[in-house]
Protein backbone atom coordinates (compact mmCIF):
# COMPACT_ATOMS: atom_id res chain seq x y z
CA UNK A 1 0.00 0.00 0.00
CA UNK A 2 1.36 3.38 -1.01
CA UNK A 3 0.43 6.14 1.44
CA UNK A 4 1.58 8.84 -1.00
CA UNK A 5 -1.76 8.63 -2.78
CA UNK A 6 -5.21 7.44 -1.94
CA UNK A 7 -8.52 8.80 -0.67
CA UNK A 8 -9.81 10.72 2.29
CA UNK A 9 -13.32 11.20 3.61
CA UNK A 10 -14.30 14.56 5.04
CA UNK A 11 -17.31 14.94 7.35
CA UNK A 12 -18.39 17.99 9.32
CA UNK A 13 -21.21 18.83 11.66
CA UNK A 14 -23.66 16.25 12.88
CA UNK A 15 -24.93 15.36 9.39
CA UNK A 16 -24.26 12.13 7.56
CA UNK A 17 -22.81 13.78 4.45
CA UNK A 18 -19.29 12.61 3.55
CA UNK A 19 -17.20 14.30 0.88
CA UNK A 20 -14.79 11.93 -0.85
CA UNK A 21 -11.47 13.20 -2.22
CA UNK A 22 -8.54 11.60 -3.99
CA UNK A 23 -5.15 12.87 -2.85
CA UNK A 24 -1.55 12.70 -4.07
CA UNK A 25 1.30 13.72 -1.79
CA UNK A 26 4.57 15.11 -3.15
CA UNK A 27 7.87 15.81 -1.44
CA UNK A 28 10.51 18.08 -2.90
CA UNK A 29 13.68 19.79 -1.76
CA UNK A 30 14.90 23.29 -2.43
CA UNK A 31 18.08 24.75 -0.93
CA UNK A 32 18.44 22.02 1.69
CA UNK A 33 14.84 22.42 2.87
CA UNK A 34 12.16 19.78 2.44
CA UNK A 35 8.68 20.78 1.31
CA UNK A 36 5.48 18.82 1.07
CA UNK A 37 2.51 19.41 -1.14
CA UNK A 38 -0.83 17.71 -1.50
CA UNK A 39 -3.03 17.74 -4.57
CA UNK A 40 -6.67 16.84 -4.04
CA UNK A 41 -9.53 16.09 -6.38
CA UNK A 42 -13.13 16.05 -5.22
CA UNK A 43 -14.78 12.79 -6.30
CA UNK A 44 -18.25 12.54 -4.81
CA UNK A 45 -20.66 13.11 -1.93
CA UNK A 46 -21.94 10.09 -0.02
CA UNK A 47 -24.65 9.86 2.60
CA UNK A 48 -23.56 7.60 5.44
CA UNK A 49 -26.13 5.23 6.84
CA UNK A 50 -26.32 1.84 8.49
CA UNK A 51 -25.59 0.20 5.14
CA UNK A 52 -23.33 2.91 3.69
CA UNK A 53 -20.41 3.00 6.11
CA UNK A 54 -16.86 4.20 5.50
CA UNK A 55 -15.91 0.59 4.74
CA UNK A 56 -18.68 0.36 2.15
CA UNK A 57 -17.60 3.64 0.54
CA UNK A 58 -14.02 2.36 0.36
CA UNK A 59 -15.06 -0.92 -1.24
CA UNK A 60 -17.18 0.95 -3.79
CA UNK A 61 -14.24 3.21 -4.66
CA UNK A 62 -12.02 0.16 -5.18
CA UNK A 63 -14.68 -1.49 -7.34
CA UNK A 64 -15.33 1.62 -9.47
CA UNK A 65 -11.76 2.92 -9.75
CA UNK A 66 -9.29 0.24 -10.72
CA UNK A 67 -6.24 2.56 -10.55
CA UNK A 68 -5.90 1.98 -6.77
CA UNK A 69 -6.45 -1.70 -5.92
CA UNK A 70 -5.38 -1.23 -2.25
CA UNK A 71 -5.59 2.50 -1.51
CA UNK A 72 -4.67 4.32 1.65
CA UNK A 73 -7.91 5.76 3.02
CA UNK A 74 -8.25 8.30 5.82
CA UNK A 75 -11.32 9.70 7.53
CA UNK A 76 -11.31 13.28 8.79
CA UNK A 77 -14.25 14.24 10.99
CA UNK A 78 -15.27 17.22 13.05
CA UNK A 79 -18.42 17.94 15.00
CA UNK A 80 -18.13 21.63 14.14
CA UNK A 81 -19.89 23.11 11.12
CA UNK A 82 -17.64 25.27 8.95
CA UNK A 83 -17.69 26.22 5.28
CA UNK A 84 -15.95 23.24 3.69
CA UNK A 85 -13.99 24.77 0.82
CA UNK A 86 -12.99 27.96 2.61
CA UNK A 87 -12.15 26.61 6.07
CA UNK A 88 -12.42 22.90 6.67
CA UNK A 89 -10.71 21.54 3.54
CA UNK A 90 -7.47 23.55 3.93
CA UNK A 91 -7.18 22.55 7.61
CA UNK A 92 -7.93 18.91 6.76
CA UNK A 93 -5.30 18.89 4.01
CA UNK A 94 -2.62 20.31 6.32
CA UNK A 95 -3.51 17.82 9.03
CA UNK A 96 -3.39 14.91 6.59
CA UNK A 97 0.03 15.96 5.26
CA UNK A 98 1.39 16.18 8.83
CA UNK A 99 -0.08 12.81 9.76
CA UNK A 100 1.25 11.02 6.67
CA UNK A 101 4.67 12.68 6.96
CA UNK A 102 4.99 11.57 10.58
CA UNK A 103 4.03 8.01 9.63
CA UNK A 104 6.45 7.83 6.69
Amino acid sequence: MDIQEGYFFLSSGHGKNTRVYQYRLSFFEKHDEKYRSIKTTFLDNWQRSISSTYEHIKSELIRQRKDFPNPAVYSIETELSFPVDETLLPVAKRSLVKFISAAA
